[in-house]
């Protein structure tokens, strides 16, 4: 009835972390041209940059 969640780790080398950055800029920028809210991608981007 009650499950834990499962959590899953990713790693990522340098070049893939470096790659999925520019993506989210990407994505982010076009959300913004578009007057979208990017609160959320701020935040995966943020996410990825610290750790």
């Amino acid at each position: 009835m009650f499950r834990t969640k499962r959590k899953y780790a990713v790693l990522l080398s340098p070049a893939e972390r470096k790659l999925i950055r520019y993506c989210l800029m990407e994505l982010r920028n076009k959300l913004a041209a578009e007057r979208f809210d990017t609160e959320d991608v701020d935040a995966i981007i943020i996410r990825l940059s610290y750790n």
